[in-house]
């Protein structure tokens, strides 16, 4: 908990922005009419459809398993507190909103069936924007030319299908944002996680006192062993001039 307050902190606009556009989505829905009547007669549902299928585990996949295949345990433990807060977050504004009316339109309503219920927010678009944002941010940017391909190809077949309409999938990808982004980090080289790990081991500053003794002992090591040196030599520098010059003259 105090973890995701120091992250709040850190990107307190990032919060805000995503905040006030997920308020948005909620507050004016998008026109189920209109919403369904632009989705009939598309040329691109081959895609939508493996999308449906196929693409959108994409992301679920590589969360999962860049961990395990990184050995990265601190990323495992993040992914579950991710997994629940996503997944609580989601399902649990699906049922509060159900039967919420703004504009004249019932937010639970899914686009071309007035019977149907659980549309806001998305959790196809939740579940990919949250694998998009873990996978980036604690691994890397070279994985959103995969990830962020399939987050939108995503949203877009939730519309295309009538499945959700389009502010529903944009509230999805929020929520998927913002609680991923509220409990994980950035990987850390295993150099410096050790280090850590010894240091925060140690009560208070015992960690950085600890490895500045070890610095003062060896040069307190070489310091002695120089003197030491010097000091033998000057006693012993009259003999060695005494036995020179006896063999010279001899």
């Amino acid at each position: 908990m105090q973890h995701a307050r120091c992250i709040l902190k850190q990107h307190k606009y990032i919060f805000s922005i995503c905040s006030v556009l997920l308020l948005l989505c909620l507050f004016y829905p998008t026109n189920l009419h209109f919403s369904c009547d632009s989705t009939n007669n598309r040329r691109d549902m081959a895609l939508v459809h493996a999308t449906e299928k196929y693409g959108r585990f994409v992301n679920t996949a590589l969360q999962i398993a860049l961990p395990l295949v990184m050995r990265d345990a601190v990323g495992l433990q993040q992914l579950v507190v991710v997994a629940i807060t996503a997944t609580a977050m989601t399902h649990g504004l699906k049922r509060a909103l159900n039967d919420v009316d703004i504009m004249e339109t019932r937010l639970g309503q899914r686009p071309c069936n007035a019977g149907s219920k659980h549309n806001m927010p998305s959790g196809h678009s939740s579940l990919a924007a949250s694998g998009a944002y873990f996978v980036c941010r604690r691994y890397g940017l070279r994985y959103a030319f995969v990830v962020v391909p399939i987050l939108i190809l995503t949203m877009h077949a939730r519309v295309a299908l009538d499945a959700h309409s389009m502010s529903a999938v944009l509230a999805g990808a929020l929520i998927g944002l913002l609680t991923t982004a509220m409990f994980t980090t950035r990987l850390q080289p295993r150099i410096s996680q050790t280090s850590a790990t010894l240091n925060d081991s140690l009560p208070g500053s015992m960690g950085q006192a600890n490895a500045f003794s070890a610095n003062s002992q060896t040069l307190n090591a070489k310091t002695c062993l120089s003197a030491l040196t010097q000091s033998t030599w000057k006693r012993k520098r009259p003999t060695l001039i005494f036995l020179l010059l006896g063999n010279k003259a001899s």
